[in-house]
């Protein structure tokens, strides 16, 4: 199915969308068009969105969607001769197209400007708008449209890796890049001499390859450093480089399970982010978007949808089962927390325990059998007991409140297994 759909802010061609699936896409769509600076935002943006096959792009099967900006050198001069324009750009770096058309107010090239392909192979999408509705193991489609357009926009890197040498794809670097930073607060490119571009990279490229893979890369703009309480913005480098996700990312260990959640490279079933946070603003920001940002836009949400407690990657009786039992019960601080935390755990502290457990029981996450409240003497002896492997009346036996909604052990097994399932699923 192929149609045009125009609203405020964008012009949209689908291919291959479903009338729900489109429905999903305008509501991510609406989402940013509502901040965007309607001051600043000179002609609508052109989209092509598409339901495809990966293997198609050359993409591996497991990958949910991806985003892509069509990319312009900054030298403009050809198509405009406002100096006052043309002082904007930063010399011999790509722009994203769609970011270039506000700046000049006109359409550069033609076709699209932002062209956005999602896993037509996906059997688990949830395209409802409502996110309490979502299913088990079900994959938030909004959510992840909402990643990729944000990439579209230009949050992307311009880098490859081959032979341990860095260098652009593109010939140059993306506007993106040039506010990339090591751990000691170093560019990684040298922009002191940007007007040569055979000069961006020390050491044959080496040594920028060294950083790309260095899990210590940081975004250094001046709004993603406010965003963030003056601190450099730690961005998704793992070891081995990984096209598409590295570096064009936040980290997800930093900022899983907070407000970026959006913007991290991997995506859980049942997870909804659907806020855009101020430190990917911030880096919209930087590279020249301009946005009205609203009070709800920079509160902190809360994806919570599993009961890994401490966050180590996995769900344990007597680490996570015994920290919710506690919790339950009452205990706070240190009695909440002494020898009920995994050595890798990501949430060590008692208020970070705390906090995550409050926030997992305002979800409802802690009531297994859907009676309106969390109890240790039968939520938590069921969560217990799953951990440890029980299942059918042994599991359910003397656990379950009078007034329950869910009251059979497959009903409950399968609420639990919604609660420790971590898998996840790559966005690029």
């Amino acid at each position: 199915m192929t149609s045009d759909i125009n609203i405020e802010n964008f012009n949209v061609s689908f291919d291959g969308f479903t009338p729900e699936a489109e429905e999903a896409f305008l509501f991510a769509i609406d989402i940013m068009d509502n901040i965007l600076d309607p001051s600043f935002v000179s002609q609508p943006i052109n989209l092509q969105v598409s339901f495809a096959d990966p293997a198609d792009f050359g993409l591996s099967g497991n990958i949910l969607g991806k985003g892509s900006p069509s990319f312009i050198l900054s030298d403009v001069s050809g198509f405009i001769s406002d100096e006052d324009i043309i002082d904007i750009f930063v010399p011999n770096v790509v722009y994203p197209e769609a970011l270039l058309n506000q700046f000049t107010g006109i359409n550069l090239l033609s076709g699209p400007e932002i062209t956005l392909i999602f896993n037509i192979n996906n059997d688990n999408w949830f395209f409802g708008l409502d996110p309490n509705e979502i299913g088990n193991n079900e994959i938030d489609f909004v959510t992840v449209a909402l990643h990729e357009l944000i990439h579209g926009l230009g949050f992307a890197d311009g880098f490859t890796i081959n032979n341990g040498l860095a260098s652009f794809e593109l010939g140059a670097p993306t506007i993106y890049d040039i506010f990339l930073a090591n751990d000691n607060g170093e560019l990684i490119l040298n922009t002191e001499n940007i007007n040569n571009p055979n000069d961006f990279f020390p050491n044959n490229g080496a040594t920028v390859a060294n950083e790309l893979v260095s899990e210590e890369l940081f975004f250094v703009g001046e709004n993603a450093l406010a965003a963030n309480n003056g601190d450099p913005v730690r961005l998704f480098a793992p070891p081995i480089f990984q096209p598409g996700s590295s570096v064009s990312h936040l980290d997800e260990d930093t900022f899983n399970d907070t407000i970026e959640a959006l913007e991290t490279p991997s995506i859980s079933t049942e997870e909804i982010n659907r806020e855009i946070g101020p430190i990917t603003l911030g880096i919209l920001e930087d590279i020249g978007w301009k946005f009205l940002v609203e009070e709800t836009n920079i509160e902190e949400i809360n994806p919570i949808n599993n009961i890994d407690i401490d966050g180590n990657g996995e769900a344990d009786a007597l680490s996570d089962g015994l920290l919710i039992v506690r919790f339950l019960f009452g205990f706070t601080g240190d009695s909440l927390i002494n020898g009920a935390i995994s050595e890798n755990a990501t949430r060590n502290t008692a208020a970070e325990i705390e906090g995550f457990l409050q926030d997992a029981n305002d979800n409802n996450l802690l009531d297994i059998d859907g009676n309106g409240e969390a109890d240790a003497l039968s939520d938590g002896l069921l969560i217990v007991r799953f951990l440890f492997g029980f299942t059918g009346d042994s599991l359910i036996n003397g656990a379950i409140a009078e007034n329950a909604q869910r009251n059979t052990a497959s009903e409950i097994e399968a609420f639990l297994e919604s609660l420790v399932d971590t898998t996840e699923t790559i966005i690029i």
